[in-house]
């Protein structure tokens, strides 16, 4: 009985610590932290909304990138199934996400406005990190549990694929970009 006052209580608490942050216009659970099977980090200032776009090549239009960045080849069977871009007071995000089946292979761009801003962490679940040199970009192999993680940085853009691909894939993905 005890235990149920413990969490009545804590849950008013929490509830109207929402409702006056609210009020206040301070997005709470924004703020606190953004959690996803495949990320987790911490988000500040306010997002601008989501953006959805028709295809990448329209996303990229949109925020002027010209730059090298996007994988001129990915596996047969997977097709661009969404576009989604949001803006924060520091950066813009783009993330477009490819399914074959139940497996996918998620490409985000994070553009900054300023390059010594740069701020992104990820995850390792083991010691090695790859680096790999193709077509003049030095990527970033990590291996995150059943999925593997590309990072690259190109001018003031920070891109990543995160997908469950074999290796020979991944590669072939990896030097068509150019």
């Amino acid at each position: 009985m005890k235990t149920l006052s413990v969490a009545a209580v804590l849950a008013v608490v929490i509830i109207s610590g929402s409702v006056t942050a609210s009020a206040f216009g301070y997005s709470l659970w924004g703020a606190v932290a953004e959690w996803t099977r495949d990320t987790f980090g911490f988000t500040q200032g306010q997002n601008n909304g989501i953006h959805p776009f028709e295809n990448l090549r329209d996303a990229l239009a949109a925020y002027d990138i010209d730059e090298p960045i996007v994988p001129q080849w990915i596996p047969d069977g997977y097709g661009e199934d969404t576009v989604q871009a949001a803006e924060t007071p520091d950066s813009k995000i783009i993330v477009a996400v490819s399914k074959y089946g139940s497996k996918e292979i998620k490409l985000e761009v994070k553009i900054f406005d300023d390059p010594s801003n740069r701020h992104w962490l990820y995850e390792m679940f083991e010691d090695d990190v790859e680096k790999y040199f193709s077509n003049g970009i030095d990527f970033y192999i990590m291996k995150n549990d059943d999925f593997t993680r590309v990072s690259w940085a190109v001018g003031n853009n920070e891109c990543s694929i995160l997908c469950s691909l074999k290796p020979k894939e991944i590669y072939r993905m990896v030097d068509s970009i150019f």
